[in-house]
């Protein structure tokens, strides 16, 4: 009769776990992995995306990334290539750039294909993602109510006083006398000589010389005044001639 000890039944479950690892193993490493790590399921981008993740296989030929608008295409015709297709694994890292700005902002599905030598290929899950290049427009805040400020007291101001403007002093200016005009000398003509000739010329002259407008004037004046004269002294002879003989009629009876 043998007797396992406990030693040999502790290395027997070693190599059986050994034996299980080793066939497992080689299966493991054909499945290969296609993950996308980012963006992030229902995560809003705009711009210029960084798709990163993993793509590896024993058998990888090439990668692919797609877009899609959602809810995902049932088949392959729904979806659009992004760039071009990758023929280098990818452990963990950039898978490649998606520009969205040249797509309408909406909901796009995300998915990564690992394409294998043989022509099968692995996809990866599809992410949900939002492409929102239009910015929103900013809702103003409304601004707190002013805070009252406390009132001041008013503060008195001082009325300047007047200063009184300074008269000026009045100077007397000296008196100018005003210039009295001299009087102008008429020259008077040379007399005429010249016999029979001068002497009607000379008499010619006075005739003019008086009947001229002053000399007529001055004439009129001086006989007008003779006038009264001799007026009032007949006046004055009459009146006196009547009290004389009023007095002497009176005197003798």
């Amino acid at each position: 009769m043998v007797l396992h000890t406990p030693a040999r039944g502790t290395r027997v479950i070693l190599w059986f776990i050994l034996i299980v690892a080793l066939i497992a193993l080689p299966a493991w490493a054909q499945e290969g992995k296609s993950l996308i790590t980012a963006p992030k399921n229902n995560e809003t981008v705009r711009g210029e995306v960084r798709i990163t993740g993993t793509a590896v296989h024993p058998q990888f030929q090439r990668y692919e990334l797609y877009y899609a608008p959602w809810p995902p295409p049932k088949t392959d015709r729904g979806w659009i290539l992004i760039g071009e297709a990758h023929y280098q694994q990818q452990p963990n890292g950039l898978l490649g750039l998606w520009d969205t700005r040249g797509i309408p902002d909406g909901t796009y599905a995300l998915k990564l294909r690992v394409v294998k030598v043989d022509g099968n290929y692995i996809d990866s899950p599809i992410i949900r993602v939002i492409v929102a290049n239009t910015q929103p427009t900013p809702t103003p805040t409304p601004l707190p109510p002013p805070t009252s400020l406390p009132t001041q007291a008013p503060v008195k101001k001082e009325t300047p006083t007047p200063v009184p403007t300074p008269t000026p002093a009045l100077v007397a200016l000296p008196e100018i006398p005003t210039p009295t005009p001299e009087p102008t000398s008429t020259p008077t003509p040379p007399p005429e000589v010249g016999g029979e000739k001068g002497e009607k010329r000379g008499v010619f002259s006075q005739i003019a010389e008086i009947f001229q407008p002053e000399e007529l004037k001055k004439a009129a004046w001086k006989g007008g005044r003779y006038t009264l004269l001799i007026f009032g002294l007949w006046i004055a002879y009459e009146v006196i001639k009547r009290i004389v003989i009023w007095f002497w009629v009176r005197t003798r009876f």
